[in-house]
């Protein structure tokens, strides 16, 4: 009797948990999507300046820069390295990059072109493109 109580002690917690939050339960795959204002860009090392840029981040990795006319390109997210990893292909090349997604802060660094090896850091610096971006207030999530 003793026994079955302990067990019921200990599992009673499971039972009764609070669900996950759904934002918790999806990954950057879903959160990334929607469009983004891109607040600041630099460019071998310089300033982050301000822009008027729009990315709309679509699944299965399409994506298209809105400057005025649609550009496509198509990205990839590689989530569970550390830091994150973030591959912007155009359709003759590549560019590896890292990201952060912070509720709607979105941060990315690439390399420049020419450059085969993934950023170290994500930050503006000599050999990368660093893009900073707001979610659009569109209602996209």
């Amino acid at each position: 009797m003793l026994r079955a109580l302990a067990i019921l002690l200990l599992a009673a917690p499971l039972a009764f948990a609070a669900p996950v939050p759904k934002e918790l339960k999806r990954g950057d795959e879903t959160r990334i999507l929607g469009t983004w204002d891109m607040v600041a860009y630099s460019m071998a090392g310089g300033p982050p300046t301000p822009q008027t840029v729009k990315w709309r981040l679509e699944p299965g990795g399409q994506a298209f820069i809105l400057d005025p006319n649609e550009i496509a390109i198509r990205c990839k997210l590689h989530g569970g390295s550390s830091p994150k990893g973030f591959d912007r292909n155009w359709p003759n090349s590549s560019h590896l990059g890292l990201y952060e997604l912070d509720g709607d802060t979105l941060k990315v660094v690439i390399a420049s072109a020419g450059g085969s090896a993934r950023p170290a850091e994500l930050k503006p610096g000599l050999d990368v493109i660093y893009f900073e971006f707001r979610r659009a207030l569109t209602g996209d999530k």
